[in-house]
């Protein structure tokens, strides 16, 4: 049922096929779906719960299971990578999004920088004691954030990365948020 609706709304005719080189049994197109030809039919996709929010595909060979994420197969498929970058990029940071158009090969440190910022006031809603540690030896607590890793790229809402003591819990919370009430 699910291959006739993918096969009945879906224009396979603009999209880019080639073998998959994984296995010979299939052919991927350039927007991530996988089709077998001995059985006639579009592989299903799935997702990988709370581990990752990646699609993913699982072949079987050899009387063994291999998992393959579907972005990476389709940048692995369809983009060049001379410079034998690491990681397949989302232009649209939208995960389900797996065409070739969207995707691009970057290194580690260029993905890293293109994430989103979390917004820390929602961390302080799940979790009172998010950006404080308590220091034993010295007796004090600490407010700490890391606005950013990349130096030309502030943090959350303009946020600057910042440390600052306390002797008590309740002082380290106000240096918190103050700092982020400030941006």
């Amino acid at each position: 049922m699910e291959n006739r609706i993918i096969n009945e709304h879906l224009n396979l005719e603009n999209l880019d096929c080639v073998p998959f080189k994984y296995d010979d049994r299939f052919l991927i197109y350039s927007n991530g779906l996988v089709y077998c030809e001995r059985k006639e039919k579009f592989k299903s996709d799935s997702g990988n719960g709370k581990h990752s929010k990646y699609r993913s595909y699982t072949f079987y060979r050899n009387k063994k299971n291999t998992k393959h994420y579907v972005h990476r197969l389709v940048a692995e498929h369809f983009l060049e990578n001379p410079h034998g970058l690491r990681d397949v990029h989302h232009k649209d940071s939208n995960v389900f999004n797996n065409d070739v158009s969207n995707l691009e090969w970057l290194s580690h440190q260029e993905n890293c920088q293109m994430k989103p910022l979390p917004n820390p006031l929602e961390k302080i809603k799940v979790n009172p004691m998010a950006y404080i540690n308590y220091n034993k030896i010295k007796d004090y607590y600490i407010f700490t954030y890391q606005g950013s890793s990349n130096p030309n790229k502030e943090g959350w809402n303009g946020c600057q990365s910042t440390s600052k003591g306390s002797k008590t819990l309740e002082g380290a919370q106000k240096h918190r948020d103050n700092h982020f009430a400030v941006a």
